[in-house]
């Protein structure tokens, strides 16, 4: 993640004159490579903008005097007035356009909410709801883990409608045998069995994906973080390698599926391997793909299990549903905490009367959200968003619809913002395009 901005530097000043000038010159038409749009881009990068932060407490203690703060607004405000008076070429430079006025507005929000901080150190407790202006700094990371202005209600009724669905299905799932369990340090026990999986679903993903694209197979490693990274996997897109992560002593084979799904394929090393190759938009954006869209896509894809053959035993699914509940259940509580002002036992006490078979992570969980706020919404709000535009698209185009098809869009456009789903139908028109020349140019 990027160091917070400490000042102006020389480099980004030259540009923001350099594009005041320009900007005298700038008219309702745009060049063919919109050099004005460029420019702007440039001088954006170069104010080296924060990524958002897992640790609430490295967003709130800033380092920045509160001069230094007015400077950078001074900055931001300028950038947002030329921003105003560019005219995109295409939908690509559209979506980047507006990625770049959104994150200018939501920094010059971050900034405001920073001034009103004494310069000295803020401790945050593990709740944002006991923080000076609440309220604004929930809004915040509601923009800037999730790309869109949701209110903490429809947040939470979002996630209630999600947990009362996958746990109706969850109680329904009739465990006859019990789990498949084997020693953490059995290696090879374990990796045969994500291998197993792997082969399944690659005999099957020509049913539900674009069997002309190839990519490159994903490598299966343990993880040795333990308990130190509270997630029982994840997928390093630098070295195309899916970790799991032993959380104990025994390790719960009936996890593989839905775990291998989202981290692997056709989760996040499909999306990885599939955007780098294929992706809408990559040779003109810039911006850093946002953790609701690859979070969400990941989610969505655990929903596709049966149709890749995976999910044959009723445990294999149940731990699948489990982790859909379980998600759900922490937006709720994150709302809870941070927006509405349970205390830990409230939550606690939610989650027990609710969710009692998710027990045995509960508190794991909860300290999770307590240190990182927002950030467990990213999967279940980025899934409700995907599932959202294909029921439209199902409603719309009924017997048509090509669930093949919708998933080699939506892949394809998870580098982009969430929002982007909005110009779906324009960039579907764009990416049949692509699919076209690649094939012919085999």
């Amino acid at each position: 993640m990027m160091n917070l901005i400490s000042g102006l530097s020389i480099k980004m000043i030259t540009l923001l004159m350099i594009i005041i000038h320009c900007s005298e010159s700038i008219e309702a038409k745009t060049s063919d490579d919109n050099k004005e749009l460029n420019l702007l881009k440039k001088a954006f990068l170069d104010l080296n903008l924060p990524a958002v932060q897992l640790n609430f407490q490295n967003i709130i203690n800033s380092q920045v005097s509160n001069s230094q703060l007015k400077n950078q607004q001074l900055a931001l405000n300028k950038m947002l007035s030329l921003s105003k008076n560019l005219n995109p070429a295409d939908t690509c430079e559209l979506i980047e356009l507006e990625k770049i006025k959104f994150d200018l507005n939501l920094h010059n929000s971050r900034l405001k909410l920073l001034q009103q901080y004494p310069e000295s150190k803020t401790t945050y407790a593990g709740s944002i709801y006991q923080l000076p202006n609440n309220k604004q700094w929930y809004q915040l990371l509601t923009l800037w883990w999730l790309g869109e202005n949701i209110t903490p209600k429809a947040l939470k009724t979002i996630g209630e409608n999600e947990f009362n669905k996958a746990h109706k299905l969850l109680k329904n799932v009739n465990r006859i045998h019990k789990d498949k369990i084997t020693a953490s340090h059995n290696s090879q026990s374990i990796e045969k069995a994500y291998q197993q999986a792997e082969n399944t679903v690659m005999d099957n993903l020509k049913i539900l994906f674009n069997p002309e694209w190839n990519f490159k197979p994903v490598n299966i490693e343990k993880s040795y973080q333990g308990n130190d990274f509270p997630a029982p996997g994840y997928y390093n897109m630098q070295n195309d390698t899916f970790y799991y992560n032993p959380l104990s002593e025994n390790y719960n084979l009936s996890q593989v599926d839905w775990l291998f799904i989202h981290e692997a394929i056709p989760g996040h090393h499909y999306q990885n391997k599939i955007t780098e190759k294929y992706g809408v938009c990559n040779h003109k954006l810039s911006t850093q793909p946002e953790m609701a869209f690859t979070e969400g896509w990941a989610a969505y894809t655990e929903t596709l299990g049966k149709e890749l053959g995976l999910y044959q035993e009723p445990n294999s699914h149940y731990f699948a549903l489990k982790w859909q509940a379980l998600r759900a259940m922490r937006v709720i509580i994150d709302v809870g905490i941070h927006a509405q002002g349970w205390s830990q036992e409230k939550a606690q006490s939610y989650w027990l009367t609710h969710f009692p078979e998710g027990k045995d992570v509960m508190i794991r969980e909860i300290q999770r959200i307590q240190n990182w706020p927002m950030q467990v919404n990213t999967y279940v709000f980025g899934k409700y968003k995907i599932e959202q535009l294909k029921h439209k698209l199902k409603h719309v185009q009924g017997n048509q619809f090509n669930a093949a098809e919708f998933h080699e869009n939506i892949v394809s456009l998870t580098r982009l913002p969430l929002v982007s789903l909005h110009h779906y139908s324009q960039l579907f028109t764009h990416q049949k395009q692509v699919t076209q020349d690649i094939r012919k140019n085999k």
